[in-house]
């Protein structure tokens, strides 16, 4: 079965809020060169307003720093875009995982923008990740994250409120035209929970149709989310994330420990008594072995496997994927 087929066989049965935007002058530009730390000087140049008038403005730039955004809509300034720290130096592209394989198409699809452009497409894509908690879909995030950042100098923008992202996307656009936009929907069904179906469907694909973006969503309970939103061809390619396999695993070992720290014979058998685990079950056992150095190894993986067991089992038989209809 495809992982295509298996989503459909999991998903259950099936008004715009506009935010006001300030009007602002254009500044003018001063030095748009990277700065280790950029703090506002004060007043330095003068913003053009209409009619003639004029005020103080600190320093500006033509470009957002490549990175992760959170946003916001002040009620003074407009959207507001804060870039928050990723730490990318130990993402690991795990073997025989899906987030390698989602990674090849991200950079397949950026590789083929004149391609789009040839037939007057909309350059965008969207990749919806589904899978059990702990299955590495958030390691994907970040590992496409410090891809899009490092080598194609673009924006993470994390977006839980769709009406919210549309103004700042409007503004992005406005000032960044052509600027590569990865676009983060973490638990989707969540969003639409505290949000609604119609204003995240305005988001991707109503009258404000953003160009060069990537949509990356996640669920761990595709049953949660409407037909509608899934069904319509090129939204959203699905795909499954499982459990880490024994070669992922030891690559996650190997990746965080250092060699002299866990010998070959005790690295087996952490792989193998890891069997089944999320990530974040062998980081669990890596923090509590080497940090805590609480060496009671059999209690510590005792604990584990009553953690990982302790999930919902739904009627299809698959951990996590029970039919939920959004009811506890």
């Amino acid at each position: 079965m495809s992982d295509i087929e298996e989503f459909i066989n999991a998903l259950g049965t099936e008004t715009h809020l506009d935010v006001p935007t300030n009007v602002f002058g254009t500044p003018q530009v001063t030095d748009n060169s990277e700065v280790k730390k950029e703090t506002n000087l004060g007043p330095c140049q003068w913003v053009i307003g209409a009619d003639n008038e004029y005020w103080g403005a600190s320093s500006t730039r033509l470009n957002l720093p490549a990175g992760m955004y959170t946003l916001e809509i002040s009620n003074t300034r407009g959207p507001v875009f804060t870039k928050v720290d990723l730490k990318t130096d130990n993402i690991l592209i795990l073997p025989d995982t899906k987030n390698e394989k989602i990674l090849l198409k991200i950079q397949k699809f950026l590789a083929a923008e004149h391609k789009y452009r040839a037939l007057k497409q909309l350059y965008r894509r969207g990749i919806l990740m589904w899978g059990p908690q702990g299955s590495g879909k958030s390691m994907t995030i970040n590992l496409i994250a410090k891809e899009v950042i490092e080598r194609y100098n673009g924006l993470v923008l994390l977006m839980p409120n769709p009406v919210l992202t549309m103004n700042c996307l409007r503004l992005l656009r406005t000032i960044e035209p052509n600027r590569l936009i990865v676009g983060i929907l973490e638990e989707i069904d969540e969003i639409i929970r505290r949000n609604g179906e119609a204003d995240l469907l305005s988001l991707l694909d109503g009258q404000h149709n953003t160009d060069k973006i990537v949509y990356l969503a996640t669920t761990n309970y595709p049953d949660r989310l409407p037909p509608r939103l899934v069904n319509r061809p090129g939204r959203f390619e699905i795909e499954k994330i499982d459990m880490p396999n024994a070669a992922a695993r030891e690559c996650y070992i190997r990746g965080v420990l250092p060699a002299d720290l866990l010998n070959d014979n005790d690295l087996e058998k952490w792989v193998k008594d890891t069997e089944g685990m999320s990530i974040d079950h062998v980081h669990e056992l890596i923090i509590t072995m080497f940090c805590l150095e609480d060496f009671q190894y059999e209690e510590t993986i005792k604990r584990l496997k009553a953690m990982k067991n302790v999930v919902h089992v739904g009627s299809d038989n698959k951990l996590g994927f029970g039919n939920h209809n959004g009811n506890k």
